[in-house]
């Protein structure tokens, strides 16, 4: 320090206490590990890891290569000790990287089925019906397609077949053989008077449960009268309203002339985001999302081809919601003279404007939020031309209010969030579409809603941003440590919005993934599926990303992951900053997908033999299961068409860390 006519001069320097990072990704039941120089990011070779249990006890160790300063620790989370910490040493350099202080898991992938591997079950079976519901004193046809844990084809097992009626007694048990396309099927006759409700179709082997199918007895009357409900535009924008086509027809062939028909129109928000661009929050921001508005219903009569035009008129409620509006046309026909009604919906979307406005946040630091936004159509394309929008901020605070509860009659405090204004607004111009904003927070904590307006054409979009949160006491002290010595645990990292060029791929395919870095820094990408299938570092710069890899041959799917660090010496010198993301990729099971082709004639007469032609490709033998069911038992229950091949290759569960 320096003390010169008067001015205070500082000095100061960062001392790093070591010359070694560490990254640890889960592969399997291995750990890879890569190390880095704290100093640069660069590739640290030549580091000595070991991992250490919670007594301290080293269970494995590597050294990381030339090649990628990477390393596998071997059967690390097989063992019975749980690792708790690595410990990193190169010559007189020493570091370490306690699990617990940086993990980063994604709640989000915990869906679908878990890999075979994992789940430690020889067999696994789809289960369907020809039709889902059935009355007392018809067939109930079941199949089943088994496979083993390699995919293929469960031949000649023994099987066992239990059907429980809706009290759990037992009323059928079958041993059966799958064929040699693992197919399993069973016919079960109900009694003329048996028991309405579930039913359950258990299919075991040996002792083992493989899977469980329900189906239900009902006295019902299929419906008669299939309904179209189709919108004449799909998206409609300003004054014009939504207009929906109706069509009704006997299932049997001639229209539903002269019948009468109600229509109940429902708006509600279509959704909160910019479609395609789903990183974009577009709209108001409210605590709690508004209720649908139910419209005045149309009556009216089917004219002599079954056709009615029935329009939604919601031009005075428009500007009601804070986004796009999705308009359902709610339809019930009701059959001249039985007076039985069949009910169909369609839905079109409207929007008050041809333009809606998203924004999102970048990165939040030093007590400033920077933010992101673009134009875009109502359908999410984007719009390139050159305005002005308004920019301000708002605290998200908490107002407590004690309220009677009139359902039990008591006194209860009542939260609701409202919005105060903070600071004052920004006029910015939006040049090719796009524009970027810095908002000051006085706060380093809390929540905050940012707001950007398109004034000539009352255009809103809020985005919610959370700065953490205030605590009572000092996070780097406790009473085991009054001195304040405790190591303060790494902030969360931020989160990476990845967009893939295709949602599903074939196996050799190009997949691009795009994103937006929001520092300079040195990035991991990965390719992983139940282990990591490929990974490489890569420098980048603050901006749009784009990587290109090939889709491997992995079932059902793989997950591309992205891991950045921020450069040492960019913005905070050596205070460390990550960001993270992860999406999933469904790779295309081309080796089990067969086009099939039916025949049948466009009309038949009551009690003839109804033909059916089928063909396949490729040509190879198979076997099929045929359903003819009434079209109308199949809208009664909205029952889907079996699909064997989306059941077993459903997402695959990943923890991804």
């Amino acid at each position: 320090m320096d003390n010169t006519e008067g001015h205070t001069r500082l000095d100061s320097a960062t001392v790093v206490i070591t010359d070694i990072a560490a990254i640890a990704k889960q592969d399997g039941d291995d750990l890879y590990v890569w190390t880095r120089s704290a100093v640069d990011m660069r590739a640290r070779p030549g580091v000595q890891v070991q991992a250490m249990t919670y007594n301290n006890r080293a269970i494995a160790s590597c050294t990381t290569s030339d090649d990628d300063a990477g390393c596998v620790l071997k059967g690390l989370l097989r063992q019975s000790q749980k690792p708790y910490a690595l410990i990193l040493t190169a010559g007189h350099d020493l570091s370490y990287l306690r699990f617990s202080d940086v993990e980063i898991v994604d709640e989000r992938v915990h869906a679908g089925l878990r890999p075979y591997a994992e789940a430690g079950v020889a067999l696994e079976a789809y289960v369907y019906s020809s039709r889902g519901v059935y009355r007392p004193g018809e067939t109930v046809n079941l199949g089943a397609v088994v496979w083993t844990i390699a995919r293929q084809a469960a031949q000649g097992i023994p099987l066992q077949w239990q059907i429980l009626t809706p009290r759990n007694k037992v009323l059928k048990e079958v041993s059966v053989k799958s064929s040699l396309f693992g197919l399993a099927t069973l016919d079960v006759q109900l009694d003329a008077f048996a028991p309405t409700g579930k039913y359950q179709a258990i299919l075991k082997s040996g002792e083992r449960h493989i899977q469980t199918y329900g189906f239900f007895v009902e006295d019902f009357v299929p419906e008669r009268i299939g309904v179209k409900v189709t919108p004449a535009e799909a998206l409609v924008v300003g004054a014009e309203r939504a207009a929906f086509e109706v069509e009704a027809t006997y299932l049997f062939g001639p229209p539903v002339a002269g019948g009468d028909y109600t229509v109940r129109c429902t708006l509600a928000p279509a959704w909160f985001a910019v479609p395609g661009n789903t990183e974009f929050a577009t709209g108001t921001y409210l605590p709690h999302p508004p209720r649908p508005i139910v419209l005045a219903p149309i009556t009216g009569t089917l004219d002599e081809a079954g056709h009615a035009a029935a329009t939604c008129q919601y031009e005075q409620f428009l500007r009601a919601f804070p986004t796009v509006m999705q308009v359902k046309a709610d339809v019930e026909i009701v059959e001249s003279g039985s007076g039985r009604v069949t009910l169909k919906s369609g839905t079109a979307l409207a929007a008050a404007t041809d333009e809606i406005l998203g924004l999102r946040v970048l990165r939040t630091a030093n007590n400033q939020i920077h933010l992101e936004g673009k134009l875009f159509s109502p359908a999410g394309e984007a719009s390139r031309r050159n305005t002005q929008v308004t920019v301000s901020l708002y605290r998200a605070s908490n107002n407590f209010r004690y309220v009677r509860d009139p359902e039990r009659d008591f006194y209860r405090w009542q939260r609701e969030e409202i919005l105060l204004p903070e600071g004052g607004t920004q006029t910015l111009e939006v040049t090719q579409g796009r524009f970027e904003a810095v908002l000051n927070t006085q706060s380093s904590y809390g929540a905050y809603v940012a707001r950007a307006r398109l004034q000539e054409k009352t255009v809103v979009a809020d985005a919610k941003v959370s700065l953490g949160y205030s605590w009572f006491w000092d996070p780097l002290t406790d009473e085991a440590n009054p001195a304040g010595t405790k190591t303060p645990r790494p902030p969360s990292p931020d989160r990476l919005k990845l967009l893939l060029s295709h949602r599903e791929a074939s196996a050799g395919e190009p997949v691009t993934v795009r994103f937006e870095a929001p520092f300079n820094g040195h990035l991991l990408l990965a390719v992983e599926a139940d282990r990591v299938l490929e990974s490489h570092w890569i420098a980048v710069r603050q901006g749009p990303q784009e990587f290109t890899f090939t889709a491997p041959a992995v079932l059902p799917n793989v997950y591309v992951s992205v891991l950045l660090l921020k450069e040492p010496m960019e913005g905070d010198f050596y205070v460390p900053a990550r960001a993270w993301g992860s999406v999933p990729l469904k790779i295309v099971p081309q080796a089990y997908l067969m086009a099939i082709d039916v025949s049948v004639p466009d009309e038949i007469r009551p009690q003839q033999a109804l033909a059916i032609t089928l063909g396949a490709e490729p040509r190879e033998k198979t076997q099929f299961t045929v359903a003819v069911v009434d079209e109308g038992i199949l809208q009664l229950t909205d029952f889907k068409t079996p699909d064997p091949l989306h059941y077993f290759f459903q997402r695959s569960v990943q923890r991804l860390g």
